[in-house]
């Protein structure tokens, strides 16, 4: 009997800091110090900022992505939900789901990332810094050479004027998340693309 309860509290505290990390990933000003992207002044550049400062991991600036993505040495996840992926990707991104464990990861792609360059996206990085914290020992001893959040995610992508697709062919928009978060590539844009 102790040992059922001790396994169901297990349980819930687990569920309870997935929820947590769910709730973070998903709506990251809703919990302090995350920029809030109903406010009007806040730019992507406040957001890059707040994830670099909150989720350690290595990050590449659209730029040098760009010029990495003709290396037939990368390999790009999305991780986003299908219908983000489905209405605009990164030309060559294969979509994970943002809740895949690293042993699925690792199951899954094991085989693709040896001797590659890996990068992550989502929308603004968030997602995609917590995926590549989750499976970065699958990466180091799956052999890849490099991993990489991209700083902006597909927003910075786009706001910098680089191409993104749908499943139907070349997309003129950028899936914008939800309304809040969908406001920032045109406040980029309209700003300088700050």
């Amino acid at each position: 009997m102790a040992l059922a309860r001790r396994i169901m509290l297990a349980g819930a505290a687990a569920s309870s800091l997935f929820a947590a990390a769910s709730l973070i990933a998903r709506a990251p000003h809703l919990v302090s110090g995350w920029p809030d992207p109903t406010d009007p002044s806040t730019t992507l550049a406040d957001v890059e900022a707040a994830v670099s400062r909150k989720i350690q991991v290595p990050e590449i600036s659209a730029p040098v992505f760009s010029e990495t993505l003709s290396h037939p040495g990368t390999v790009v996840f999305d991780v986003r939900e299908p219908a983000e992926y489905t209405e605009s990707h990164i030309p060559g991104a294969t979509r994970i789901d943002p809740g895949l464990s690293a042993d699925a990861f690792a199951a899954r792609f094991g085989n693709d990332i040896r001797g590659k360059t890996v990068v992550f996206y989502c929308a603004v990085g968030v997602r995609s810094g917590y995926m590549l914290e989750r499976v970065r020992t699958v990466l180091t001893n799956g052999g890849a050479t490099q991993a990489y959040n991209l700083k902006g995610g597909i927003f910075r992508w786009y706001a910098s004027g680089k191409p993104v697709v749908s499943d139907a062919g070349p997309a003129s928009a950028v899936h914008q998340y939800d309304g809040a978060w969908g406001k920032l590539p045109a406040r980029t844009i309209a700003g300088g693309r700050s």
